[in-house]
């Protein structure tokens, strides 16, 4: 879970501890809140043209609870006995924290952790103790005590930094770490519970993604948005970028992983999702290990190889730093991307089936396994009792079957559909859906959906049965750095699509795809600078709203622009900057007049006179909040044009007038067919009915 989307205090907790789990009862029975449109008394004549509405608010549920597990770290409890600790979440959700019996699978403890939206490291601590790092909202540090079972918010690690990346452990027990959103590497004293800043890393460089020491007061951090490595020396503040290796991939723009091994530093690149082994000694890069799966090696047993999971052959792998040699463990089990992607670690079992040393982890579906070294027997536990989390909703869609489809975050490839006449919210399991929807578009009779990550555009046609090659995949842009899609729409007998660059890569891609033959064009970066992020068609003009806002990279164009591509031609008729200073235009909606409606990430519409390029109206609606695909505005049956901001603020735009009331709070706003509103806090999915009070 690599996405430190920005959210506001408005969705936390507060609507994202859902206890209860899906099902068609958890529908039933909800009750109705009228809630009349807040903005009455506050907006003065901001309304004009809107009548005022009751708004009653009711809530669907939460679609889909599942197991979110991050990473694992293996230990011994005060008593000795083994233990695999589990931590995950989803975005808007606690952290969810357990301990768990490595041969029964039984949970032996639970926290969650309230104060983090999400967690991608964690590290049992050579006294025992375990730390959880924040991955947002804020740079926080959390240990948990075997001894007592309690966990502890150790506070903000860098004022300021909203993310801490990784974590490693010195043999003296200073624990390392690297932040988000100003790449700053810091370490942690366990004997006074103080942190220390040792600033940041590189002026370009946004994450410090990813960090190990050599014992000698050297640490190694890795960046992502240029895949660079760093070394800091702790004592004099000195530092030397280390040559990338000749073996790294051009695709490459992170390193993920890293790891102090036999004297050595391994380095997990991304995205060719391969480790590069360099030695400090020589200043030479010295080995180069198969694509792997994203977990830390173990550290070296008894006769010094490491275990890491080879996705090439799809088996568990040693690696012998000494002698640079890659061999196999022994194990006819097949390891994947997913059963060996969840962390790893040696532990003495102390049980007769596994002597001496195990290999124990925890898969990304949340399986439990282990492996013993001496006899070569294994086991994969698939009811182990991790703990379930909510899965955050990411985006909406109306279908041509009159259903609404739900788009999740990070899942297990989840299909979540709400059918209005039967009040049915139904969740099938695909297999062929990526693991988070960011956009859906309804074009003669089938849903494009653009997911998460490599920029993959699908198809799905639900008349016909969920399977192979249904949702299928139209384009995969993973290759071209590109990372997202939001933009979206028909244009003509095509489907136009806008995407987002991956971290550190500031332009998006234009690409058409014809339905009736298959074909796709693609016509690359058609403005350096800026992603595509918004779309709307006028007559033979196809306008696109754009960012200058790139994960992990200062912009490289002055802000954001509306551009106008002649679809006869396919070339930029025209491009102009509406508002100076705007970032992100992450909405676009035509009118009557063939004007366009824009919605941005700094809470603002305005209106906007294409044949002029002109601003007519401009209006505050909210803060500023969320990031590129969070705002939406999309145009309801009854003439109004519905919005949510990237606050989370829902509100309806007459389009003729430019007044708008403010109804409620939520996120990805979706005016349906049936004359409701459907939108999200958090993981729960919400439906407004909408009254007019005469």
């Amino acid at each position: 879970m690599s996405d430190p989307m920005l959210f506001t205090a408005l969705n936390r907790r507060s609507f994202a501890t859902m206890a209860f789990a899906l099902s068609s009862a958890a529908v039933a029975g909800a009750t109705l809140t009228p809630d009349r449109a807040m903005a009455d008394t506050s907006q003065g004549d901001a309304w004009r043209g809107v009548p005022e509405m009751s708004v009653a608010v009711r809530s669907l549920g939460v679609p889909v609870k599942e197991l979110r597990m991050n990473v694992s770290a293996t230990g011994y409890l005060p008593d000795g006995s083994p233990v695999l600790y589990v931590q995950g979440g989803s975005p808007q959700n606690a952290v969810q924290f357990a301990a768990l019996d490595p041969i029964t699978g039984k949970q032996l403890r639970h926290h969650a952790i309230e104060e983090l939206d999400d967690s991608l490291s964690m590290i049992r601590a050579g006294d025992g103790r375990v730390y959880i790092p924040g991955w947002g909202p804020e740079a926080l540090l959390f240990r948990y005590d075997p001894s007592d079972d309690s966990m502890t918010n150790l506070g903000h690690a860098v004022a300021g930094e909203s993310h801490i990346c990784r974590i490693i452990e010195a043999a003296d027990g200073t624990i390392h770490g690297g932040t988000f959103p100003n790449g700053h590497a810091f370490s942690f004293d366990p004997t006074t519970d103080t942190f220390t800043d040792y600033g940041q890393v590189d002026p370009g460089e946004y994450y410090a993604r990813a960090v190990a020491y050599d014992e000698q007061g050297n640490l190694y951090i890795g960046t992502e948005g240029t895949a660079r490595m760093i070394k800091l020396n702790l004592a004099t503040g000195a530092r030397t970028e280390i040559p990338q290796p000749p073996t790294m991939k051009a695709t490459d723009f992170r390193i993920s992983l890293m790891a102090w091994r036999g004297g050595l530093v391994m380095a997990y690149y991304g995205g060719s999702l391969e480790w590069h082994v360099y030695d400090p000694r020589t200043q030479q890069w010295v080995a180069h290990l198969p694509k792997s799966a994203p977990s830390m090696p173990t550290e070296l047993d008894e006769s010094g190889l490491l275990y890491f999971s080879d996705n090439v052959v799809n088996r568990l792998r040693t690696f012998n730093p000494a002698t640079l040699e890659v061999g196999d463990a022994g194990w006819s089990r097949t390891v994947n991307y997913y059963l060996g992607g969840g962390g790893m670690g040696l532990l003495d079992l102390k049980h007769p089936n596994y002597p001496g040393q195990s290999v124990v982890g925890m898969g990304r579906r949340g399986e439990l396994w282990r492996f013993n070294i001496e006899t070569g027997h294994g086991h994969v536990m698939t009811n182990a009792e991790m703990p379930l989390t909510p899965v955050t909703v990411r985006a909406f869609g109306r279908g041509p079957d009159g259903k609404v489809y739900v788009g999740l975050s990070f899942n297990n490839g989840n299909l979540v559909t709400y059918h209005p006449p039967t009040d049915d919210l139904h969740v099938q399991s695909t297999g062929g859906i990526a693991s988070q929807i960011h956009q859906y578009l309804t074009a003669d009779g089938v849903i494009y959906m653009g997911t998460y990550t490599g920029a993959v555009l699908r198809r799905l046609n639900p008349a016909l049965p969920l399977g192979t090659g249904n949702p299928g995949i139209v384009f995969n842009l993973n290759d071209l750095n590109q990372d997202r899609i939001f933009g979206l729409t028909k244009a003509g007998d095509r489907i136009a699509a806008g995407t987002l660059g991956k971290r550190g890569h500031a332009s998006g891609r234009l690409l058409f795809h014809t339905p009736s033959t298959g074909v796709v064009v693609d016509h690359g970066e058609v403005l350096p600078g800026h992603q595509l992020v918004a779309m709307a068609v006028v007559d033979h003009l196809l306008f696109i709203g754009t960012s200058v806002n790139t994960p992990g990279a200062d912009p490289i164009a002055p802000e954001a622009q509306i551009v106008a591509w002649d679809l006869r031609t396919d070339t930029i008729a025209w491009r102009h900057v509406p508002v100076q200073g705007l970032q992100t235009i992450s909405a676009l909606v035509p009118t009557s007049g063939g004007h366009l409606w824009a919605l941005t990430n700094a809470g603002t519409i305005f209106r906007f006179d294409p044949k002029k390029r002109q601003v007519l109206q401009e209006t505050h609606v909210a803060g500023s909040g969320g990031n590129h695909g969070y705002p939406k505005l999309t145009q309801g049956v009854d003439g109004l044009v519905y919005g949510s901001t990237g606050s989370g603020v829902i509100f309806a735009l007459n389009p003729n007038s430019g007044g708008y009331r403010t109804l409620t709070t939520g996120n990805y706003v979706l005016p349906h067919s049936d004359g409701r509103l459907y939108f999200a806090r958090g993981p729960e999915v919400f439906q407004a009915t909408l009254t007019r009070i005469e």
